[in-house]
């Protein structure tokens, strides 16, 4: 606001007034000049009224910032926190998973050798299985075989009682071929003796009467013949 007419000039500022105005004024102030006090300190009254306003929200402002730092910190803090937790829990659980890897590990190996053990039971039951079903089938086989078997024996047992039976015959013959055979030479044979040929010579003629033994097994037949006659002859 300005005013001019020979009268102070004001532009919402304390008053200020030209040389000629103090003059006037302080002579005869005038109700112009007592309005445009009341109306400046209407002014000044309102822009206390604005400063306060703004230093309280200055001020509330500022407690704000600091109930934000305080929460931000607090934050801060509880992240470190709670990052420190994690990594806590983090390792606790990398610890276990590899406690349980080392412990599936060893589960997996010992089951790997219950399957080779396994495998081998059903290679060997196999096998038992094989050799089993090869003795029912040779079995089997016997017993159709049995009376074959039987038939043979039959056969063998009836070709060897007619050999007893014609050895049985020709005992008579023998024996008297081996009194013939004692008379003409003088031997009496010792049949106790299995590995030589032994038995007592007597020749009454010439007063001998001697005993003899001939290893049949280091001579041939020739030899002991021509020794049996040499001690027969004496």
């Amino acid at each position: 606001r300005r005013r001019t007419n020979g009268r102070c000039c004001r532009l919402f500022s304390p008053p200020t007034h030209h040389k000629y105005c103090t003059a006037m004024t302080s002579i005869a102030p005038s109700s112009i000049a007592l309005a445009e006090a009341k109306e400046w300190a209407d002014v000044a009254s309102f822009m206390d009224d604005v400063l306060a306003g703004q230093v309280d929200q200055y001020t509330h402002l500022e407690s704000a910032v600091q109930q934000g730092n305080s929460l931000i910190n607090s934050i801060s803090n509880q992240t470190d926190a709670l990052h420190a937790r994690s990594e806590e829990i983090t390792n606790s659980i990398t610890a276990e998973i590899e406690k349980e890897n080392v412990a599936l590990q060893n589960e997996s190996n010992e089951l790997a050798t219950q399957i080779r053990a396994v495998q081998k039971l059903e290679e060997e039951a196999a096998t038992l299985t094989k050799t089993n079903a090869e003795i029912i089938a040779k079995k089997r086989a016997s017993e159709q075989n049995i009376p074959i078997y039987k038939a043979e024996a039959a056969e063998q047992i009836g070709k060897l009682d007619e050999i007893e039976m014609e050895h049985v015959k020709r005992i008579p013959k023998i024996k008297n071929q081996l009194s013939m055979f004692a008379e003409l030479t003088n031997v009496k044979w010792d049949y106790n003796q299995k590995d030589v040929l032994a038995g007592e010579i007597s020749l009454p003629s010439k007063f001998v009467h001697r005993k003899f033994a001939i290893d049949k097994e280091k001579l041939s037949k020739y030899e002991v013949t021509e020794q049996l006659w040499s001690i027969i002859e004496g």
